[in-house]
């Protein structure tokens, strides 16, 4: 029967390599503060000697009699701060298929030596050198050119599973303890009394993750719950299943899990904001990670968030997510440009945050992909218009192009011409403008903006340098071609909102009643 619960035992360890996890793990309860894995190959019989050395409490005679050699026994139950609590991790070095296994420890001033045939047969011998710690060597047959493959394995194992460790762990001689980091450019530590959270942004889809319990792999592998999220969690409060396979799911793991999503919607957004108002450089790596993490909180973002400088816009405006959001909503673009130009001004002092960075940048990436609307260029997009005098063809057809509007539905004020001496390069498709006056900040790319942004009566703008406006006033010059300039420039200045058939047939039933 022993032997049966024996086999079973060392039959559940799919790799036999874990038993190092195990007999780590085993050390780091005993209290050590470094563990020594060392290979020695022997010649004669021709086989290595594996050793796991620990410098902690050792054993004495009643827990060799009441722990050591009786299967499933344990005394860490209740222990947060030992992550052993199955009694079997000893039984896992059976898995490798030693000939002798050999254990040296003691205490109070006994040591002693256990030695295993490779199953459950021992024997106890006492030793009179004084020991600390405890000593389990692994002696098992192996051809000299298979020594380097094994190696590595026992190499590969203890670095995947004990590379978090808190006490210093070595492989011959050499340490295999990194620092618990998630890879992310963007990333905040928490340690607190229920363990150290690691978390970062990351674009990886699925995701990193690992759950550690002092320092040991619980397990690690990819997630897509928490989008754009990598982490590594190290809590005492998280323990594994018995099969080593899976962390137990219970009262603890939801409160480590709850205080991560605290720290995802908390610590990180604020380290997000703080790093995008870095320098250009911390500010393009961040935005190059941060765009599925942002898309995935900004609905649940408090309101004191919203009000979080994130940004810096060009002249040091500091910008907030409610500012960005705003933008997005009234103008439907945001704007950058390269120079500090009397237009940037005019747009800032206006609540339009203008940006200096470039529009292929990976913060303008970011913004398009969270707010859903493009990035363009400021001086493509948004003049300041300047009435310039008014050529003679517009006083002939003026009052045509009001009445024409009107029947569109639309109250004009006046008819301005103006140039835009701030613009680049204008979108020629676009030679009028309604605004409520000349002098003001236009959105040139605007389509309805009488109808949706303002209710008094407006002005419209021609571009005077547009080559459609010049043709259409030098026609109106020309005898009969008053009414059809006034039509053009009216249907130019409607196709900015889509010209519906049922008003385009109402301008020219208009138009010849009045020729």
């Amino acid at each position: 029967m022993v032997e049966e619960v024996f086999k079973n035992l060392v039959d559940q360890f799919s790799d036999p390599f874990t038993c190092l996890r195990e007999l780590v793990q085993n050390a780091m309860d005993a209290g050590t503060e470094n563990v020594e894995v060392r290979t020695r190959y022997l010649s004669d019989p021709g086989g290595v000697c594996l050793e796991i050395r620990d410098f902690g409490e050792g054993m004495s005679r009643d827990i060799i009699d009441g722990k050591l050699t009786r299967l499933f026994s344990s005394d860490k139950e209740n222990d947060l701060t030992k992550i052993g609590k199955f009694g079997i991790g000893f039984v896992s070095v059976f898995s490798l298929r030693p000939e002798l296994v050999t254990v040296d420890t003691g205490r109070e001033g006994e040591y002693w030596r256990i030695a295993f045939d490779g199953g459950t047969d021992f024997q106890l011998f006492k030793l009179h050198a004084p020991l600390e710690g405890t000593s389990v060597k692994l002696f098992k047959l192996l051809p000299y050119e298979e020594l380097q493959e094994f190696e590595r394995r026992c190499h590969e194992t203890v670095s995947r599973w004990c590379r978090h460790s808190h006490v210093q762990i070595s492989f011959n001689d050499q340490s295999i303890n990194r620092p618990l980091e998630v890879d992310s450019c963007c990333q905040v530590s928490v340690q607190e009394g229920l363990g150290t959270f690691n978390v970062g942004l990351t674009t990886d889809s699925p995701s990193r993750f690992g759950l550690y319990n002092t320092g040991l792999t619980l397990t690690e592998g990819e997630q897509e719950k928490l989008t754009g999220i990598t982490f590594k969690i190290l809590s005492n409060h998280l323990e594994h299943t018995l099969t080593r396979d899976a962390v137990i799911v219970d009262e603890n793991y939801h409160k480590v899990m709850n205080r991560l999503n605290e720290i995802i919607h908390g610590p990180l957004f604020d380290k997000t904001c703080e790093q995008l108002l870095g320098g250009a450089e911390l500010r393009e790596k961040t935005a190059a990670v941060a765009a599925p993490y942002l898309v995935e909180i900004s609905e649940k973002l408090t309101s004191a968030q919203k009000k979080r400088p994130m940004l810096k816009g060009l002249f040091d405006h500091l910008v907030s997510w409610a500012d960005l959001a705003q933008t997005a909503k009234e103008e439907n673009h945001f704007f950058v440009t390269e120079q500090e130009s009397d237009l940037a001004r005019r747009a800032a002092r206006e609540g339009i945050p203008v940006f200096g960075f470039s529009r292929t940048s990976q913060t303008a990436a970011l913004l398009s992909s969270v707010f859903e609307v493009p990035v363009v260029s400021l001086e493509r997009n948004l003049a300041v218009s300047r009435p310039v005098p008014r050529p003679p063809g517009l006083k002939k057809i003026e009052s045509h192009i009001r009445w024409l509007l009107r029947e569109a539905r639309i109250l004009v004020r006046a008819v301005v011409p103006v140039e835009y001496p701030d613009s680049v390069a204008m979108n020629p498709s676009q030679p009028c403008t309604f605004a409520l006056g000349p002098d003001r900040l236009v959105r040139r790319f605007r389509r309805g903006f009488w109808a949706t942004k303002y209710l008094l009566p407006q002005q419209l703008l021609l571009d005077i340098d547009h080559p459609l406006i010049r043709k259409a006033l030098s026609r109106a010059e020309t005898p009969g071609g008053a009414r059809l300039a006034a039509y053009v420039i009216c249907k130019a200045a409607l196709l900015n909102d889509g010209l519906d058939p049922a008003v385009e047939s109402r301008l020219l039933k208009t138009l010849l009643e009045r020729s």
